[in-house]
């Protein structure tokens, strides 16, 4: 799977080149779920454990100078975080009632303020087949499944 995302990038950054769209693009490739591989007896996703909500994102924003590229943090950010980052990146002014945070505050370094706990729930109605499933993750990283 990730030789396949990889060659896809790399197509997606070659056109991009091509097209000459490549030094005004920017790239943002996160997942929705991970996947439990028999940890803990489990396969697939759905329950609240690191191996389940922890997702790859990654942002590639080549306007960025180089020396501000490639780092990787350890902060917790959710996928309502995402949509104010892309409003951003475009000029578009953030409606105060979305939830989520730029993502632009990691371009410099850390920022000083950031959450340090989430509440996680998968309370899908109507389907027999999937656990309604909630919990508290502190900024100790350890799953508190309620």
């Amino acid at each position: 799977m990730i030789s396949c995302v990889d060659s896809v990038m790399g197509r997606i950054e070659a056109t991009l080149q091509k097209e000459g769209l490549a030094d005004n693009t920017v790239i943002i490739l996160m997942g929705d779920n991970g996947y439990f591989l028999g940890e803990r007896g489990y396969a697939g996703k759905w329950l609240m454990h690191e191996q389940s909500i922890r997702v790859p994102l990654i942002i590639l924003d080549p306007r960025q100078p180089q020396a501000s590229r490639g780092k990787s943090f350890s902060e917790m950010v959710l996928n309502v975080d995402v949509t104010p980052t892309i409003l951003e990146l475009a000029g578009v002014e953030i409606p105060e009632r979305y939830q989520g945070e730029s993502l632009t505050a990691f371009y410099q370094n850390r920022p000083d303020q950031w959450r340090s706990s989430i509440f996680c729930e998968h309370q899908l109605e109507g389907n027999d087949l999937l656990l309604k499933t909630e919990c508290f993750r502190d900024g100790n990283l350890e799953l508190y499944p309620v």
